[in-house]
C-alpha cells in the first residue's frame, strides 16, 4: 500500500486507536494490499467519547461494557450493581482505553484475512 493511502487510513482511525499502536499499524499497512484499506474504511468503530459518557451515566448497569463488546463483564457488572459503585467508578477510566483497544483489535482482525 502506498504512503498516501496509509496516511488517509491513519487520519480516519487516529482517534479510535491507542496512541502507542499507531506506528505499528502504519507498519502493518505498508505491507498490505490496497484492498485492506477499503476493508478498514468500512469498519464501524466504537467511540471512546461515547464509551466515557455511557460509563459516567450508566456504568452501574454495565452499559459501557456492553457497548465495547465485553458482554460477560457487562452482565457481571449489572448483577453486582457495579460492586456498589466502586467498579463503576474505576471503569470510567478503564472503558475509555478499552474502546480504543477493541477498535485496534478489530482492525487487526480485518487485516488477518490479507496475511494469507
Amino acid at each position: 500500500m502506498d504512503n498516501n493511502k496509509i496516511a488517509t487510513i491513519m487520519a480516519q482511525v487516529r482517534e479510535y486507536i491507542p496512541e502507542e499502536k499507531k506506528m505499528e499499524l502504519q507498519q502493518r499497512l505498508s505491507v498490505m494490499p490496497d484492498e485492506a484499506g477499503m476493508v478498514i474504511s468500512g469498519v464501524n468503530f466504537k467511540s471512546s467519547t461515547t464509551t466515557l459518557i455511557l460509563s459516567i451515566f450508566f456504568g452501574y448497569l454495565g452499559i459501557d461494557r456492553f457497548y465495547v463488546g465485553d458482554i460477560g463483564l457487562g452482565v457481571l457488572k449489572l448483577l453486582t450493581a457495579g460492586l456498589m459503585g466502586v467498579w463503576s467508578f474505576i471503569d470510567i477510566f478503564l472503558c475509555y482505553k478499552k474502546a480504543k483497544k477493541k477498535n485496534y483489535e478489530t482492525i487487526l482482525d480485518c487485516l488477518k484475512s490479507f496475511n494469507n
